[in-house]
């Protein structure tokens, strides 16, 4: 019995003339250097406009190190900063990969953790926290009118211009 070809004979042409290959490849490169740009990857995302924002944090009147400051805007056209204080109990704000925050009135929390010994959390672990906060190995230091994002009692205000927001806070545990 015999099987008809099941492959057909070259083309004597090419499918797409070699004249309009350009007018095919335009539109998709095109389409490929459009496509960051409306999805916010190209030349045209500009960095917010920030201020530099820094100053203290200190507990029952110490510096405190290791602490993180995060401020969140009352304001939902603004991105909410961090920044962690250093030995002197001193930070600087920050919001994704840009410096500083830009102007308006902010819901600060200011948190501590310490391991279970007392001790602050290893660096390597700081990603961590929370994890070893469900397993019983960190706890939070400060009360929650401090720490506690719905319950806080501090605010900032970031003026157009570089701003210093001190923090003194009190535990009672003197």
């Amino acid at each position: 019995m015999a099987f008809p070809a099941l492959i057909s004979p070259p083309l004597s042409k090419p499918l797409i003339p070699a004249m309009s290959r350009p007018a095919v490849l335009l539109p998709v490169a095109t389409l490929a250097l459009l496509i960051p740009v409306a999805t916010g990857c190209g030349p045209g995302v500009k960095a917010p406009e920030t201020v530099p924002v820094s100053g203290t944090v200190q507990v029952d009147g110490q510096p405190v190190a290791a602490a993180r400051v995060l401020f969140i805007p009352f304001e939902k056209t603004s991105n909410s900063c961090i920044g962690t204080t250093d030995a002197t109990g001193k930070y600087e704000l920050s919001q994704s990969t840009f410096r500083g925050a830009t102007p308006g009135r902010y819901r600060v929390t200011v948190e501590l953790y310490r391991q279970a010994d007392g001790k602050p959390v290893p660096e390597e672990m700081k990603n961590d926290t929370m994890q070893l906060v469900a397993m019983g190995r960190a706890k939070q230091v400060l009360p929650p009118k401090y720490a506690d994002p719905n319950s806080t009692e501090l605010t900032g205000e970031v003026e157009s211009q570089a701003t210093t927001v001190d923090f003194n806070l009190e535990t009672g545990k003197k």
